[in-house]
């Protein structure tokens, strides 16, 4: 039997299986959703949140969107994107100047869970005629920082000295 054949008769068991349940009172089983590619059924229920908009949700990150979120030895890694078309310095806010090339950049946030998170991003670097050579402006960290704005704050106010240790 073809695999599509096999999938629409197994469809259609497991949709009149629920039909018997429901009419004898057992209550429906949960819906699953089944990944494209997967040969696995997940156990996601209808309705569920990708790891990326729950991470933009969580973050709130001003002017970036989450691209991927990763788990490694050192913590999380959370990789975002810039919304902001068009670069302005991080030095003196100008914006129209030339990019220079681009780099990848780390800032330090606050821990999600219990493990360390990293922010990451590809940065331009641009040629300001004020500043010199300066990565674009980013709304979460200030000019030339290793540490987001909101870890600035809680460790500015003593919250995250086990952190240091």
């Amino acid at each position: 039997m073809p695999p599509f054949c096999r999938f629409r008769v197994e469809r259609r068991l497991a949709r009149d299986a629920v039909k018997l349940r429901t009419l004898s009172g057992d209550p429906p089983p949960r819906l699953l959703r089944q990944s494209a590619g997967c040969l696995k059924v997940s156990d996601y229920e209808e309705g569920g949140v990708r790891v990326t908009t729950a991470y933009n949700r969580m973050l709130g990150l001003p002017g970036a969107w989450v691209r991927d979120v990763a788990f490694g030895s050192e913590g999380m890694i959370v990789t975002v994107a810039l919304r902001r078309k068009k670069p302005l310095c991080s030095g003196c806010g100008a914006g129209g100047l030339k990019i220079k090339d681009h780099r990848l950049k780390r800032w330090r946030h606050l821990d999600v869970g219990g493990s360390r998170c990293m922010i990451e991003s590809r940065l331009r670097r641009l040629y300001c005629p004020g500043c010199g050579d300066l990565p674009e402006l980013v709304e979460w960290a200030r000019g030339g920082a290793r540490y987001t704005r909101d870890f600035d704050d809680v460790r500015r106010e003593g919250g995250l000295m086990e952190c240091f240790r």
